[in-house]
């Protein structure tokens, strides 16, 4: 019996097979800093096309290679030293596998990164109330402490700064500055300022810097005056009294060159500045009206003036004087030659004629 039998069947043919791979940002942001340089970093990615879970995935960094397996949602997560990628910039990424038909495939990827290991910042303080010295004006009052930064620090970074046992906060402005109130009182009881600034660069790197300034504190000031004899005797005459009087005096203390002086007399006030005399004294010389100060009997001088910290001073002091303006004398003659007579013998002699003198008249008058 003849028979026959015929039978079909199709199949596929798939030559080749393709994958991709991915690798994901390094460390969260591509660069690698001084902390995490000291860890382990995860480096994961993607694979696509054929490649599939249990695949071999390779990652090479310099000279060494760590390898891990493809997970059921095709990613990877394979552990490498933080201090061998702070050594390198970039990272290798590779996957090997075969599809269903037996054809094998591989693909690659790159990624480089950033090492950025430590981060620097520096800080400065400005002058301290706008010349280094707290006056006593200013103890009462809000001292605005400002100062720069630079390096690493940025916007919005921590100033604190430090007086005494107190720390007083603040942040860094877009221009890289900072303004900080302290009461000025807590600077008068010290003499120095802390200034720190801390913060994180943008690869994470935590830096800190500190500055210290020194400051004076002075908190009063004084001055003293001297009203020198007037009119040569503290005395003012009948001619003086015409004429214009010079008061001098003398300044002392904290009273300086160009300070004012205001002399006093009876409701009048003349002014004038100090000087320095060629033997470095301060002194003043101020003209007064004779007659002004023949109409009175005393001088009250004043000086004004603000010490280089900035604390205002006054002194004042009094002098009391004469006013005599005429004077009167008399005058007498003794007998003349013992009886108001001359007679022969005398005539031949030299006559000694005697008399005494009062009133204002005094010896040595002729």
């Amino acid at each position: 019996n003849d028979y026959r039998a015929e039978a079909d069947r199709d199949y596929g043919v798939n030559l080749d097979a393709t994958a991709t791979i991915t690798i994901d940002t390094i460390a969260g942001d591509d660069v690698i800093n001084g902390e995490e340089a000291t860890q382990t970093i995860t480096v994961t990615g993607t694979v696509g096309g054929d490649a599939r879970e249990g695949d071999t995935v390779t990652l090479t960094v310099g000279d060494e290679t760590f390898t891990g397996l493809v997970g059921a949602d095709l990613t990877y997560a394979i552990d490498v030293p933080g201090s061998l990628l702070a050594d390198n910039n970039s990272v290798t990424a590779e996957v090997t596998g075969s599809d269903e038909a037996g054809n094998d495939y591989r693909a690659e990827a790159d990624r480089d990164y950033g090492v950025n290991l430590d981060a620097t910042a520096t800080i400065t303080i400005d002058t301290i109330a706008g010349d280094d010295v707290i006056n006593g004006e200013e103890a009462t009052q809000t001292i605005t402490v400002t100062g720069t930064v630079g390096g690493d620090a940025r916007e919005g970074d921590t100033v604190t700064l430090t007086v005494g046992g107190e720390t007083f906060t603040g942040t860094v402005a877009e221009d890289l500055t900072y303004a900080i109130d302290v009461p000025g009182s807590l600077l008068a009881d010290n003499n120095s300022v802390t200034a720190e600034v801390t913060g994180t660069d943008e690869a994470g790197n935590d830096y800190r810097a500190e500055a210290d300034r020194d400051y004076g504190v002075n908190l009063d000031a004084t001055a003293t005056i001297t009203i020198d004899t007037i009119a040569g005797d503290d005395v003012i005459n009948g001619e003086e009294a015409t004429q214009t009087i010079t008061v001098t005096g003398t300044v002392g203390g904290d009273a300086r060159e160009g300070d004012t002086v205001s002399l006093t007399v009876g409701d009048e006030t003349f002014t004038g500045q100090v000087t320095t005399d060629s033997a470095g004294n301060l002194v003043y010389a101020i003209d007064v009206p004779g007659s002004l100060l023949a109409d009175n009997d005393s001088i009250t001088a004043e000086v004004t003036g603000t010490d280089e910290a900035g604390n205002d001073y006054r002194a004042e002091a009094d002098r009391d004087y004469g006013v005599n303006l005429d004077a009167t004398a008399t005058i007498t003659i003794d007998t003349i030659a013992g009886d108001d007579v001359i007679n022969g013998e005398e005539a031949t002699q030299t006559i000694t004629v005697t008399g005494t003198v009062g009133g204002d008249a005094r010896e040595g008058d002729t």
